[in-house]
């Protein structure tokens, strides 16, 4: 029988929430990335927009290692007890490493290839 005075007990149970929403908030950041809704909104009236580097193979693959570098603290962090909101913050925050992560990686990719050039 359960105690539902007693509120919510942790049984042990891995939290998924930060897994989750690190999955969801890249998927959704991807998502308006390539269909060009993320570069209309920064201002994507035909100057520079820094979104146009994460559109190049370089770019994508540098969201890759940001999302495996995203995925990795979040799948640490599973492990903790805490509530759903504690477990959505942590994979916010997560999720904001891999992308600045991958960002700064498309940059000094970027940098690289012009200075060889």
């Amino acid at each position: 029988m359960t105690n539902t005075v007693a509120g919510l007990a942790r049984t042990g149970a891995p939290d998924w929430w930060s897994v989750g929403t690190v999955l969801v908030a890249n998927g959704a950041l991807v998502t308006s990335i390539l269909s060009g809704q993320l570069r209309q909104a920064t201002g994507g009236g035909g100057g520079f927009v820094p979104v146009d580097f994460l559109l190049g193979p370089v770019g994508l693959g540098a969201l890759t290692v940001g999302l495996a570098v995203a995925l990795s603290i979040a799948w640490r962090q599973r492990a903790t007890a805490g509530s759903p909101a504690a477990g959505i913050g942590r994979g916010i925050g997560a999720t904001a490493l891999g992308w600045a992560l991958a960002f700064g990686l498309d940059v000094a990719a970027a940098m690289v290839v012009i200075l060889l050039a």
